[in-house]
C-alpha cells in the first residue's frame, strides 16, 4: 500500500465519496455489506487505519492532522446513523439525514474533504 500523504488523501476522498452511494443503496434495499457498528468505527477503513497507525511523526505535526482525525470520526458516526435508520427500514428518516445540507453527514463529509485537501496542499 502506498503510504504517502498525497496518495492516502486522494484515495480517502474517493472512498468517502462512495459512502453516499453505499448509503443510498442501503436505504433502498434495507441492508448493507457492512454493519452499523463497523461503519461507525473510524479505524476500519483504509484511510482510518493509515490515519491512526501509518502517519509519520512529521505529518502528525501539521494542524490538519488532528482536524482530520476528528472529522473522520464524525463522518463515520454520521454514516452509521444513516445506516442504522436504513437497516431499520426508516427510509425517509435515513434519506433526510443523508441529504440534508445542514445535516451531520453532509457537514462532516464536506469539512473532512476540505481539511484533507488543506493538509495535502500544506505538505
Amino acid at each position: 500500500m502506498d503510504t504517502s500523504l498525497d496518495s492516502q488523501i486522494t484515495l480517502a476522498i474517493s472512498a468517502h465519496a462512495k459512502w453516499k452511494s453505499r448509503l443510498k443503496t442501503a436505504i433502498a434495499s434495507g441492508n448493507c455489506d457492512i454493519d452499523v457498528a463497523t461503519a461507525s468505527r473510524d479505524n476500519v477503513c483504509d484511510f482510518g487505519r493509515w490515519l491512526h497507525s501509518g502517519v509519520s511523526l512529521a505529518q502528525k505535526q501539521a494542524p490538519q492532522y488532528g482536524a482530520c482525525v476528528e472529522l473522520h470520526a464524525r463522518f463515520h458516526r454520521a454514516a452509521a446513523e444513516v445506516l442504522k435508520l436504513a437497516i431499520a427500514g426508516k427510509k425517509e428518516d435515513a434519506s433526510r439525514l443523508l441529504t440534508a445540507v445542514d445535516g451531520e453527514f453532509s457537514k462532516s463529509s464536506v469539512a473532512l474533504t476540505q481539511e484533507m485537501m488543506a493538509w495535502k496542499r500544506a505538505a
